[in-house]
């Protein structure tokens, strides 16, 4: 038996018209935006929930890991092939600058691109700091036939 749970997340609301639409999408028009979240899970906890939002492990995203000794080993697309980097966690730190921690841009028009709305962003600079480089390692030379 499979056992579900949702979280809906209120995003606010926006506007949009596509200037160039021969159809009603040229005018102005209002969207209420929201984020839905599934959780599922194959047995609830000690309270019956699906998903303790508040806990410390949290809830389980989309990531896919192998598990070897309880520790996930998690593939990179982006990796070369052949090479594992071995991190650990316990020494490493994101550290935020503090001349960029969460900066506003302030607002923009987007009139410049013929619509109808102001865009503004967030930046932040963060550095990934390890206290203990050498309990680290990238291990090369892997592949389906040396498995």
């Amino acid at each position: 038996m499979s056992f579900q749970s949702t979280k809906i997340i209120e995003l606010g609301s926006c506007a949009f018209r596509q200037w160039r639409a021969e159809s009603h999408c040229k005018y102005i028009h209002g969207y209420r935006l929201i984020a839905k979240f599934w959780f599922s899970a194959k047995e609830l906890d000690h309270r019956n929930w699906v998903v303790d939002f508040g806990g410390e492990e949290g809830p389980n995203s989309a990531f896919r890991a192998l598990m070897v000794a309880g520790i996930p080993i998690y593939p990179d697309p982006y990796c070369p092939e052949g090479t594992m980097y071995l991190l650990n966690t316990n020494y490493l730190s994101l550290y935020v600058h503090n001349k960029a921690q969460f900066a506003f841009t302030g607002f923009e028009s987007t009139l410049p691109n013929w619509q109808i709305g102001y865009v503004g962003a967030v930046l932040t600079i963060a550095e990934i700091v390890s206290t203990k480089p050498k309990s680290m390692t990238k291990v090369t030379g892997y592949n389906s036939l040396t498995l």
